[in-house]
């Protein structure tokens, strides 16, 4: 079925139009426009619909894998629990679109627009962004395992409890971006943009953090076992009780940073910038440290932990039982009758 500009339109007007529920795949729709349609649960497998205009349309339960989307207008499009799986979307314009629940497992998104897109909840395993520009979108709860997000726009954006395993960040931009809870073990983020960021009890063991700007980063109880963070710029950063053991800190920047009980055990930071930085509750001792790595940079201001000073348990006494304790209580057992108690209890008589 061929679907042109002039079937929607009539003197200026667009005409109600609705394919919702239809078999189109392999059509050729490219350029056409469909704006405003109802598309919905409609078969667009495999379908040419390049450069079509999609602005505002319902495509909510649509199968659209595999589809050729490339320049395709869908702002402010829903697409709801739709299956974009494979499908080309290479500089689609998605602003405003809505893709809950939406299937983009492998789907090609290079220098796609998804600004201030709703994308919660929505698969995009192994989905190629690659300089695609996600600003202010909410991806919470998305799975985005091993993407590629390689120089993508990420500024402000929702990531709240996302799926970032072995994803590909490299370069990428995401400050003011929300990755509380987040899962990126083993992702690369190196060369990265994170300036003002909350990543606060992510996961980010054995992740590669090298190079990247983590200045004034909130890291507060994150999972950082493994991670590398050579000559990254952690200056300013809140990272109080994270976990860095066997971290590599090989030339980081913590100038000001705050590692108030943080468990190093096993980790490395040879040449770090630790003027200023707050090292108490960690086991840093600067004795120690510096008989380790005495290349490193530090100040007066420098909070060191004290080797002498041992943590005190904290009780309180409202918690206390003070009253005298209570006599055991005693079982008084049954008396074994046998034939010798019996005949000493008849002579007694």
């Amino acid at each position: 079925m061929r679907v042109v500009a002039s079937d929607l339109w009539r003197n200026g007007s667009l005409i109600e139009f609705s394919l919702a529920g239809r078999n189109l795949a392999q059509a050729n729709l490219a350029g056409t426009n469909l704006s405003g349609a109802r598309l919905c649960g409609t078969d667009f497998r495999g379908a040419d619909l390049s450069r079509s205009d999609l602005t505002e349309a319902d495509l909510s339960g649509a199968n659209l894998s595999g589809a050729d989307l490339y320049r395709a207008k869908l702002c402010g499009a829903r697409l709801f629990g739709a299956n974009l799986a494979n499908a080309d979307l290479t500089s689609a314009d998605l602003t405003d679109a809505m893709l809950a629940g939406a299937v983009l497992t492998g789907a090609t998104l290079s220098g796609a627009t998804l600004r201030d897109a709703s994308v919660s909840g929505a698969v995009l395993s192994a989905a190629d962004l690659y300089e695609a520009d996600l600003r202010n979108a909410n991806l919470s709860g998305v799975d985005l395992s091993w993407a590629n997000l390689v120089s993508a726009k990420l500024s402000g954006t929702k990531l709240f409890a996302a799926k970032l395993v072995g994803a590909q960040l490299g370069g990428a931009v995401l400050d003011r971006a929300h990755l509380e809870g987040a899962n990126l073990s083993l992702a690369q983020l190196n060369s990265s943009y994170l300036v003002n960021i909350d990543m606060s009890g992510a996961n980010l063991v054995q992740a590669d953090l090298t190079q990247a700007t983590l200045h004034e980063a909130n890291l507060s109880t994150a999972d950082l076992t493994g991670v590398k963070l050579g000559l990254a710029d952690l200056s300013g950063a809140v990272m109080s009780r994270a976990d860095l053991h066997r971290a590599d800190l090989t030339g980081a920047t913590l100038m000001e940073a705050d590692l108030w009980s943080v468990k190093m055990m096993g980790s490395r930071y040879p040449s770090t910038d630790l003027c200023g930085t707050n090292l108490l509750g960690t086991g840093v001792h600067q004795s120690l440290a510096l008989s380790q790595f005495p290349d490193i940079r530090h100040s007066k201001s420098t909070r060191w932990d004290d080797p002498d000073k041992l943590p005190r348990a904290r009780v309180s006494i409202s918690r206390l039982n003070l009253s005298a304790p209570r006599a055991p209580l005693r079982i008084q057992r049954p008396q074994r009758v046998t034939w010798w108690t019996r005949v000493t209890k008849l002579l007694g008589r």
